[in-house]
């Protein structure tokens, strides 16, 4: 039970229980009464939640837009570089296996206990390492996602190691990947890091058009942006599943950034197409 009416403050800190804390960033004119959805922002890889939160310029956009938004940090390794412990190949490379999932979810749940959560709103938006941390929770903890936003990252090479976490009838949730398609470091095509294999975007896609069971078919065409700075025209072009290809309120977006880069310079345009893809997707 939420004993407040209205929060004076726009912040809550959350975390200190796992002496990682982090401060949970509510609207404005935030009120009890109305439940707002959630934005949580995992950074890339040497990056951090601040950081991250600066790129991607979501801010101002989630606080006037009536989001709550929560920007952790990772772990920092022996280079005193932040990570998350996400998939095999990305990136607790010391092999500390810090159970970030679990960090993640515990957040999320503080919060829901402290201000009014939108439990059929809540969404990961995650660069590179928090990409593929963004995936690990999706296979992990569905039932707590509306969807996720990824930039850069893939999922689990081998899919099974997916599907065997979480409930497969609680991934009631809708993808949206952006991928540059000159990302020389998380490349479109696949690779591995350290010598751990990550797929490519189309094996990604593939693989989460099976984990929420839609027909692992082709995306399809729709639709031009022009949300990369310095990239000339509609560098990215828009594709999104057909028709009656996935269950009801269970869908997958890509958004392929031609000649885009692993950190592509975003413009204005971006936060606000971000936003309308949140918009329009819930769990209900």
């Amino acid at each position: 039970m939420i004993s407040h009416l209205i929060v004076p403050s726009s912040n809550i800190i959350l975390g200190k229980s796992a002496n990682r804390p982090v401060s949970a960033v509510l609207p404005f004119f935030y009120h009890s009464n109305k439940a707002v959805p959630l934005i949580v922002l995992l950074h890339g890889y040497t990056a951090s939640g601040p950081v991250q939160n600066l790129y991607f310029n979501l801010h101002q956009h989630a606080r006037f837009g009536g989001y709550a938004l929560l920007y952790p940090n990772g772990l920092t390794d022996a280079y005193n570089k932040r990570y998350w412990t996400a998939t095999d190949a990305c990136c607790d490379f010391a092999h500390v296996d810090y159970d970030d999932a679990a960090y993640i979810k515990g957040l999320i749940d503080e919060l829901s206990s402290k201000a009014n959560i939108d439990q059929n709103r809540i969404f990961l938006v995650g660069h590179s390492n928090g990409a593929f941390m963004s995936y690990r929770m999706a296979c992990e903890y569905p039932e707590l996602l509306a969807g996720i936003v990824t930039l850069a990252g893939a999922t689990y090479y081998d899919n099974s190691v997916c599907t065997a976490k979480g409930d497969a009838a609680d991934r009631k949730l809708s993808i949206l990947h952006i991928h540059g398609t000159q990302d020389t470091t998380i490349r479109y095509t696949g690779g591995s890091i350290l010598g751990v294999p990550y797929p490519s975007v189309t094996q990604t896609i593939a693989s989460w058009q099976s984990n929420l069971g839609c027909t692992v078919t082709d995306l399809v065409y729709d639709s031009d942006l022009n949300i990369e700075l310095y990239l000339k025209g509609k560098e990215t072009k828009v594709y999104k599943t057909a028709d009656g290809t996935c269950p009801d309120g269970r869908d997958i977006t890509k958004w392929e950034v031609y000649g885009g880069s692993h950190m592509p310079i975003f413009g204005l345009h971006f936060p606000h197409h971000v936003f309308q893809w949140l918009n329009a997707h819930s769990r209900l």
